[in-house]
Parts: C-alpha cells; sequence; structure tokens
C-alpha cells in the first residue's frame, strides 16, 4: 500500500501564500460572523463621526460670513442672531453627536476585537491540537508557522482598529471633497496627487519590513527560547548552579542585536525615502492655500471661506493621510495576520477519521479479541528536515498477548518505532498492520482509544489529582473508586489524603494552592493515567517507563504494568536491560535497523551487541573496583550516551 511521503504538511495547492486581499475578506468575513451586532454599530458611528467635521465647518462658515456682512448701522441684532439660533444650535449638536460617537466607538470596537482575536485564537487551538500527527512540533518550518501565527493574532486588534479608521475616512472624504472642489475643481486632485507617492512608498515600505520579519522567525524563535531557559523553572537549578546565566545572556543578545539591526537598517532607508515624498505633499498643500489667499484678497471669495476652506484643504490632507496611512497600515497588518490563516488552511499528514466504515469498525467486532497483532513490514521513516532515515526497513512481527522489549543505543531508532505504532506519524516507506489491517485505514480516533502509553516524556498537566488521573480514560473522570484504586497501585494513595482537598487537589508548582510533585511522583502519575485504560487497551506502548523511580518503588510499578500487559500486547522501550529480561523478546536496534531479536539467553549466547550492552551495564556494579572515572571512560569507548543507572540484575 503507497505511503504518505509527505511527514510534514498538507498545504492547499492554490499557493503558499494567501493573498492580501484573501487576507482582508477572511478579517472581515470573521467579524462579520463573529461581531455581527457591534460591527453594524461601529459602522454607524463611524459614518456620524466622518461627516461631523464637514458639516461643522459648513455651518461655521455660515455663521462667520453672516458676522462679517452685518453692518452695525444698518442691521437688526436681535434678527440676525435669531437667524443664526438655528446654526449655533446645530453647530454643538453636531460637536456633542461627534464627540459622543468617538466615545461610544470606542466602546464598541473594544467589544468587537475582543470577540475576533478570541474567535481566532481558538480556531489556532482547535487546529493546533487537533494536528493527528506531531510535525507541527518537529518541522523548524510549522514552528516557523505558529509562531508567526500566535503573533499575528495580537495584530488583529490592530486591524479592527485601522479597519475603522479607514470607515471614518471614506464618510469624511465625500463631503469635504465636495466643498473643496467648490472652491476649485483641481484643488482635492492636486493634494490627492501630492501625496500620493509618500503613502504608496509607505506601503512598499511595510512589506519589505514584513518580509524581514519572516526571515527574521527562526531567529526571533531562537530568542524566545533563550529567555525560557533563563527565565524557566526546569531550567532553574542547572542554569544556577552551573553559573550559566551570562552564557546564555550572551547568546540572548546577540540575537537581540543582530535581529534590532537588520530591522532599523530598513527603518531607516524607509524613513528617510518617505520624508522626501512628504515634500512634494507639502507643496500641493502650498499651492491650494496660496491661491485661496489670492482670491479673498481681490474678493473672490469672502473672509468666511477664507477661514472655512483653510480648514478644508487641510482637512482634505489629513483625510487623505488617514485614508492612504491606515489603507497602507492596514495592509502591513494583513501581512502580519496572514499566518493564522495559513495555518487554518494547513493540513496534517495524517486527518481524523480517514479510515473506511468497515475498517472504522475493526474495533468493535474484535472487541473480545483484547490483544492487538502488531507487524511492521519494510517500515522506513525519516523525520522532517532530516538528511538520514531513522528507521530503515524494518520488518518486526509482535504477536498477540507477546511482550516484546526494545533496547538500543540512543538515537537506534527505538521511540521513533513507537511513535509510529501510535500513528503519530505515518512510515515513509512500507506499511504497519493491526490484525492484518492497514494501520493507515482505522479510524485514528478509534485506534488510539486503544491504546495505553507510558513515555519517558510524559506529560505534567496543570490539573487537579483527579483530572490527571482520569485524562488516562476520560470516560472514568467521575468514578472516585477506579481513580483511587489506580493511585493505590503506584503507592499515591498519600497524595490523595495531603491536605484535605483529596482528588481535587490541584498538582503543578507556581499556582498559589498547588502541589508540586517530585520526578519519581510525576512518573507514578503517568503510570497510574495509563492504568486506567487497562479495560479497553489492547497495545500498551511503555518507553522508559520507570526511569525516574527508585528501586522499590520500580519494582512495584512493574508488578503493575506486567499485570496490564499479561491482557494486551506490549512494546517496551528500555535501558534496563533487567526489564528487557522480563519481556517474551528482545529485539536489538542499531542505527535504525534490527541487527538482533531472542531472549535473554539467546542473545547472550551470540556474543552480539546486547551481550556486550549487558555485560558493560552489569560490570558497572558488579566490579568493586570499577569507579566513576572507569564508568564513564567505558561508555565513551563504546559510544554509550546513557550513563550505567540501571540495574540490569
Amino acid at each position: 500500500m503507497p505511503q504518505n511521503t509527505n511527514t510534514g504538511q498538507r498545504t492547499t495547492n492554490r499557493s503558499a501564500e494567501i493573498r492580501v486581499a484573501a487576507v482582508l475578506s477572511r478579517c472581515l468575513g470573521c467579524i462579520l460572523r463573529v461581531a455581527p451586532k457591534e460591527a453594524v454599530g461601529v459602522t454607524l458611528l463611524h459614518a456620524l463621526q466622518g461627516i461631523g467635521p464637514a458639516l461643522s465647518l459648513l455651518l461655521l462658515k455660515i455663521v462667520i460670513d453672516t458676522v462679517t456682512r452685518f453692518d452695525p448701522a444698518t442691521g437688526d441684532v436681535r434678527a440676525t442672531m435669531s437667524s443664526l439660533g438655528l446654526i449655533i444650535v446645530a453647530f454643538f449638536f453636531t460637536e456633542i453627536v461627534m464627540d459622543s460617537a468617538e466615545t461610544l466607538g470606542g466602546f464598541v470596537m473594544s467589544g468587537l476585537e475582543d470577540k475576533v482575536e478570541g474567535s481566532l485564537k481558538r480556531d489556532i487551538l482547535v487546529k493546533v491540537s487537533g494536528f493527528n500527527d506531531i510535525s507541527l512540533f518537529e518541522n523548524p518550518d510549522l514552528l516557523n508557522l505558529v509562531h508567526l501565527a500566535q503573533s499575528g493574532v495580537t495584530k488583529i486588534q490592530s486591524l479592527a482598529s485601522k479597519l475603522g479608521n479607514v470607515t471614518v475616512g471614506v464618510f469624511a472624504f465625500v463631503p469635504v471633497f465636495i466643498l473643496s472642489a467648490s472652491i476649485a475643481w483641481w484643488i482635492p486632485v492636486l493634494i490627492f496627487l501630492t501625496s500620493l507617492p509618500s503613502i504608496l512608498f509607505q506601503g512598499r515600505f511595510e512589506e519589505q519590513t514584513w518580509n524581514l520579519v519572516e526571515t527574521q522567525a527562526e531567529m526571533v524563535r531562537d530568542k524566545r527560547v533563550q529567555e525560557e531557559m533563563l527565565s524557566g523553572e526546569p531550567f532553574a537549578k542547572d542554569i544556577r548552579l552551573f553559573r550559566l546565566q551570562g552564557f546564555f545572556l550572551r547568546r540572548w543578545d546577540h540575537l537581540y542585536q543582530s535581529a534590532y539591526r537588520e530591522m532599523q537598517a530598513l527603518r531607516k532607508k524607509g524613513t528617510a525615502v518617505v520624508l522626501a515624498w512628504s515634500l512634494l505633499s507639502g507643496l500641493g498643500i502650498a499651492t491650494a492655500y496660496v491661491y485661496l489667499i489670492a482670491g479673498t484678497l481681490t474678493r473672490q471669495h469672502s473672509v468666511g471661506d477664507l477661514a472655512v476652506f483653510t480648514g478644508l484643504i487641510f482637512q482634505v490632507r489629513s483625510i487623505l493621510f488617514i485614508l492612504l496611512w491606515n489603507t497602507s497600515n492596514l495592509f502591513a497588518l494583513c501581512l502580519e495576520t496572514r499566518p493564522v490563516f495559513t495555518l487554518l488552511e494547513t493540513m496534517p499528514s495524517i486527518a481524523g477519521g480517514e479510515g473506511t466504515a468497515d475498517a472504522a469498525d475493526t474495533f468493535e467486532t474484535n472487541s473480545a479479541k483484547k490483544a492487538a497483532d502488531i507487524e511492521f513490514r519494510n517500515v522506513s521513516f525519516r523525520y522532517p528536515n532530516s538528511p538520514v532515515e531513522s528507521l530503515s526497513r524494518v520488518n518486526l512481527h509482535i504477536l498477540a498477548g507477546e511482550t516484546v522489549a526494545i533496547v538500543g543505543e540512543n538515537g537506534a531508532g527505538k521511540t521513533t518505532l513507537a511513535k509510529l505504532a501510535c500513528r503519530l506519524y505515518d512510515p515513509t516507506g512500507g506499511e504497519i498492520l493491526w490484525d492484518g489491517k492497514p494501520l493507515a485505514t482505522l479510524d485514528i480516533t478509534s485506534l488510539r482509544s486503544r491504546i495505553t502509553w507510558v513515555g519517558q516524556d510524559f506529560a505534567r498537566f496543570v490539573a487537579t489529582l483527579r483530572q490527571n488521573v482520569a485524562f488516562g480514560w476520560l470516560p472514568s473522570l467521575d468514578d472516585n473508586e477506579k481513580i483511587k484504586d489506580m493511585l493505590g497501585s503506584v503507592g499515591l494513595t498519600s497524595l490523595a489524603e495531603r491536605g484535605g482537598d483529596g482528588l481535587e487537589t490541584l498538582i503543578g508548582a507556581g499556582l498559589e494552592k498547588g502541589t508540586n510533585l517530585s520526578g519519581g511522583q510525576w512518573q507514578r502519575l503517568a503510570v497510574a493515567r495509563a492504568l486506567m485504560r487497562k479495560e479497553e487497551a489492547r497495545l500498551m506502548i511503555l518507553d522508559e517507563p520507570t526511569s525516574a523511580l527508585d528501586p522499590r518503588n520500580e519494582y512495584e510499578i512493574l508488578s503493575q504494568l506486567q499485570t496490564l500487559a499479561r491482557s494486551c500486547t506490549g512494546i517496551v522501550i528500555t535501558h534496563r536491560l533487567s526489564l528487557a529480561r522480563a519481556c517474551d523478546r528482545i529485539v536489538v536496534f542499531d542505527k535504525g535497523a534490527i541487527v538482533e531479536s531472542g531472549t535473554h539467553a539467546e542473545l547472550m549466547r551470540r556474543e552480539g551487541l546486547y551481550q556486550e550492552m549487558f555485560v558493560r551495564q552489569a560490570s558497572s556494579y558488579l566490579d568493586p573496583e570499577m569507579d566513576l572515572h572507569n564508568s564513564n571512560r567505558i561508555e565513551d569507548e563504546n559510544g554509550m550516551e546513557d550513563g550505567p543507572q540501571d540495574d540490569p540484575v
């Protein structure tokens, strides 16, 4: 059966980059979908804000012309004031409406921005958490995309605000354009043409800036990693005991300065060009203003015309600036929010529920058959962007009910095999069979509901004790007896009794009422989580399940896991060769391939890699003359990355 050779992502074929117009359309669609009432309200309020200034100037012109034409010797003050009364009331009413519209618009816009940002953040969380494979977390290109998308979501508020400013500009431009054209038709045209170059170049500058931001994405992500190591709890002890603060600060400084210098050089160049083009814009305004003054001196225009139309000319430029500048910024914000929609359109290599109806029923029809039959046929795998294969043409048949130990040095491909068995990746070559059926044809949700797992990098959920255990089988979240039984089986009964909160005890460091656990306690909690699924599991995968436990607790935990293993098929990945001896069969990996397979006794008789590993590990415990220095020397000579921390006997 042909395999999916793309271990990264499937993207839509229309374009790797979504066009800016499409991004703007998607944003508008999101606004109308998430906050339709707020969108209508903001539009109406922005219309009032836009029309108000032109109306105020027109009312002001009437007042000025009426006052300047009034002759105290012949005119009637009361009659004149009476005729101006309604104009004055309308003027102040317009100002009040504009101020109120601005205040209310800010309130409604804030609600709209929050709704849109929350909706897109949720969409990203759904997308990322919904990836059935884990390429998203091991592919640098995808990690950069996620980083840019997370940053892009924060720009959504600014984008909505710029859209509002553009709306105000549109509603303000038409009446102001008409009034200024009444002086001379060419005035608004001249101002528009002389202002356009600087605005257009600003748009080009924003695009260049974003291209640089995309180029620097990996550098910025690396800088964030340094920040996490300097300020994160997992690194706190090593950072301080080995005095590594200076080292990581120097790395952070180097990354920061490199990014800053590149960005500042681009800003300097862009600012100089924009300022140069701004001189042309000023010349257009000056020309219109001189023309208006000359017309007033020759009595072609009244004093009211001079006062009001002076304001109009400058308002035309201001509105053009609002329109073009905000449109330019809108363009830049679309570039920054584009990764959000690129990520949302990125498809995982493993889609959910892609099995056929018959295949999806496999787990139900075979429910009486507890253990699964797993077969790897010529399986090869290469990680995204990796130059070498982690697995190469692996053939391994694990019979139903059999427990197989996978051993080998670090980097031999052991954990990769486990990931493929869980279908966290698809092979790049060959295929995997579950009860004789290709794994890729089975419904992935049903498949994973029949697998229980304890990994060496198990999750430490910041949640209650109940939740941390019940996450292994969520339907039992309210089954107190079952949860307590699982805690008791791993020796954590006392944890549920500490502090008086019982199963509702909050687990997690740094929380006000949280209880922190030791590494061994966390590992036992992970085992309890795996045991929650023992009634449903048909395949058990253990990846260094007792690496953080002391010998006494390890023995107790292994007893529980052996009980579970008797009812399903087991894959045990371990450096502890004593644990491997307890399995039905031992498979030895080296450089992504199987080099030996058999029982402990058979492999010892062959005097191959397994015997060498076993003797080397045993000697560090049984030879009284071997000290730490000699132990390290032996590891270096044999290329073992893991120290002799495991008891092989």
